[in-house]
This record gives structure tokens, sequence and C-alpha cells, in this order.
């Protein structure tokens, strides 16, 4: 998330200083929504994150699979090359902004790549504790009916010392 805001952060930037460099172009028509681009699809990049970091803690818990966090990601990495291509458009590419734009954009790459790798990892995990875990219901009975044969000695025991018998 941290990266996602510096990444909008220098999408505002960048668009403020394209805005001062071409305020003496003449354009066909004022339309808004170019007007704000970068800004608009850096808010399409924190989308994405949101959604990734929502889907990642949904598999810590073991709600999703780990199909949809890649795929989650993959819309991270495209929307956040969008943005960069948005940028390198009419822009001084040597500018302090653009190159700090596209720092962000490589933080926000490696970031995601964290996010998935500690997501199979996670769910590498709790596949193999499925595995460990006995599924048979006899089994498991078995172990509880030991567990409370073992606590009744226990208690008998406890019993025993208390009342002095050997």
């Amino acid at each position: 998330m941290n990266a996602g805001s510096a990444l909008m952060e220098s999408a505002i930037l960048c668009q403020s200083e394209r805005k001062q460099q071409n305020a003496n172009n003449i354009k066909y028509k004022k339309d808004p929504t170019w007007a704000n681009g970068l800004i608009s699809s850096s808010k399409n990049v924190a989308g994405c994150i949101m959604m990734l970091v929502r889907a990642c803690n949904a598999a810590m818990r073991g709600d999703i699979e780990e199909e949809a966090i890649i795929a989650l990601a993959s819309n991270v990495a495209s929307s956040t090359a969008q943005l960069v291509t948005a940028s390198r458009v009419r822009a001084d590419l040597n500018s302090k902004h653009q190159k700090n734009l596209d720092g962000c954009a490589k933080t926000v790459a490696i970031s995601t790549d964290k996010m998935v790798s500690s997501a199979k990892r996670i769910n590498d995990a709790n596949e193999k504790v499925d595995d460990i875990l006995p599924t048979n219901t006899n089994i498991i009975g078995k172990l509880e009916q030991q567990m409370s044969i073992l606590k009744l000695e226990k208690q008998l025991e406890q019993a025993r010392k208390k009342f002095g018998y050997p």
C-alpha cells in the first residue's frame, strides 16, 4: 500500500509538471479525462493494489485460491505499466518527477511479487498441514479416546498423591 500511495503522489507531481509544460498548447477540446490522465491511471493502480491486499488477507485465512492472487497481481502490473507509459507521453524523460514515478513503479512491482510469493508460501504451508492431519474419522475418534484416557489417568494419579496412596 505504501508503494501504491508513493506511486500516486508521483503521478500527481508528473501531472502538474505536464500541465505546466503544456500550458500554451491549444487544445481541440478540453476533456477532463485527459486533463487528469495520470491521476486517474494512478487511482486505477491503487484500486488494483487494494483488491490484491484483500485477496492476500483472504488467502491467509484460506478463503481464496492462489490463482486469484496471481490474476490480481497481473492486473496491478498491467495498470502500473499503463500509468508509466502514459506518463512518458509528451514528458521530459530526464525530469526528477518522471524518474521518481519510474522508481515507484518498480517498487510496486517488487512489493507485488513479494505479496504473491508470500501468499504461495502460506498456501503451500496450509496444504502441508492438511496432508499431515489425519482425515479418517476413525483415527480421530481413537485419538480423542486416548486423550480422555490419559486425562483420567492423570486425575487418578493426582488424587492418589493427594490422599497419600503410593
